[in-house]
């Protein structure tokens, strides 16, 4: 049974803990004031180092189908039921497609490292 665990990205930081609900995410300050924020759910996969990958995560597939060994970067979403990662030159593959662990590294995710997709 895949672990369901989420992070959510608020107030430019990454945290690991909020109050979750189907339609919103928020989040309790110190003070009491309630804060939106991006829920992101882990999706039960790890890479090649063992860090967990969450929806929103950049990351570089390594094509080992062609001969070539090509590093691809994309970015992890869930569509139609299932997660994918999409970029500039692999697009909607399926994360359950890789086949093993060693072809996925996380180098960062949107919204702490968004540098990381110029030219994508």
């Amino acid at each position: 049974m895949r672990e369901i665990k989420f992070r959510v990205w608020n107030n430019n930081k990454m945290i690991r803990s909020a109050h979750l609900s189907e339609d919103f995410c928020f989040m309790v300050t110190k003070q009491g004031e309630f804060v939106d924020c991006v829920l992101m759910q882990y999706t039960g996969k790890k890479d090649k180092n063992g860090k967990e990958i969450y929806e929103g995560d950049i990351v570089h597939v390594t094509d080992f189908f062609h001969g070539d060994a090509k590093v691809y970067k994309g970015v992890v979403k869930f569509v139609g039921g299932y997660y994918q990662i999409e970029g500039q030159d692999i697009r909607n593959a399926p994360l359950g497609w890789i086949i093993s662990s060693d072809d996925l590294e996380v180098i960062g995710n949107i919204y702490e490292n968004p540098e990381l997709l110029e030219g994508n």
